[in-house]
């Protein structure tokens, strides 16, 4: 319906069809280089795509949904996200913006997306069909799952590593090498690149939790990227170190930080054409065969 009536010249399986031509060219021409080193690359820098946000009423369960196809069956190399503006008049389109939080928070998903082996409907399994607005995706999925954790790290998996909060990628395979040397000890997973303050409440070692467990609504706000609740000394406050930002503790729930607000804005309102939007947004109404 969306592409029907904001680019009606426009055909989602024409468009899908390219995406397709683009992602399996690409991949004979891999398979083609290792036993060729000379084949020349063909789009070496592989196919994006952009979607608009908040121009139609599609959910973050769709959006997602959609970037968990193009990843999957077309090979894109990356889905960027913007949030709508309003660039001329027209009376399919709104008149406002969403709030630039649901764009920040639709990266951090297409991240563990892409990264941290989370599929699209766990994200959203807890919040519904759109993301949570106080919590990063991660913690929102953890606080859902409390049978999940602690995660042992003496011996837990690269998989479970990755689910636990204030825990990135690059630490989860620190922590693996590290086991295969020396015993691990609580004073070395700081230097490792854990963000104790947030992954304290989800990990053990040796069978021992690093950190008691609050309440939920306690610990939800302590994991918030606004605390709700006054954090005790020594519990998570300032920016979200899952890659976010921290909201001002007074103002509108639904804005990140004044700042980084008006650079962001600021920075789109050049890009999105009407046509441009029209094509994204409309790319969200695609069926996969």
């Amino acid at each position: 319906m969306s592409l029907a009536s904001l680019a009606p010249d426009k055909s989602g399986r024409e468009i899908l069809g390219a995406m397709r031509y683009i992602g399996e060219s690409c991949a004979e021409t891999r398979e083609d280089r290792r036993r060729i080193s000379s084949t020349p690359g063909f789009a070496p820098a592989g196919q994006s795509t952009q979607l608009i946000v908040g121009a139609t009423p599609d959910s973050d369960r769709n959006i997602l949904g959609l970037a968990q196809g193009l990843y999957g069956r077309y090979g894109l190399r990356r889905v960027y996200y913007s949030a709508y503006l309003p660039v001329r008049k027209d009376n399919r389109l709104p008149s406002g913006s969403p709030p630039l939080l649901r764009e920040h928070r639709l990266y951090q998903a297409d991240w563990l997306l892409r990264f941290y082996g989370f599929r699209a409907e766990e994200i959203l399994e807890a919040t519904g069909d759109n993301l949570a607005s106080d919590l990063d995706p991660k913690s929102s999925w953890a606080l859902a799952h409390p049978d999940f954790f602690p995660v042992e790290l003496s011996r837990a998996g690269l998989g479970e590593l990755l689910r636990v909060p204030g825990l990135g990628a690059v630490s989860a395979k620190r922590i693996i090498e590290c086991r295969r040397a020396a015993r691990l000890r609580p004073e070395d997973l700081p230097r490792l690149g854990l963000v104790m303050k947030r992954a304290r409440y989800f990990i053990a070692l040796y069978g021992k939790r690093l950190a008691g467990i609050p309440e939920p609504a306690e610990l939800r706000a302590f994991l918030a990227d606004r605390p709700a609740l006054e954090a005790p000394p020594g519990s998570p406050t300032g920016p979200s170190p899952e890659g976010g930002w921290t909201a001002p503790a007074t103002g509108p729930a639904s804005l990140p930080a004044g700042a980084a607000a008006a650079a962001m804005a600021g920075s789109r309102a050049g890009r999105q054409s009407g046509a441009l939007a029209a094509a994204a947004i409309g790319q969200l109404e695609f069926a996969f065969p």
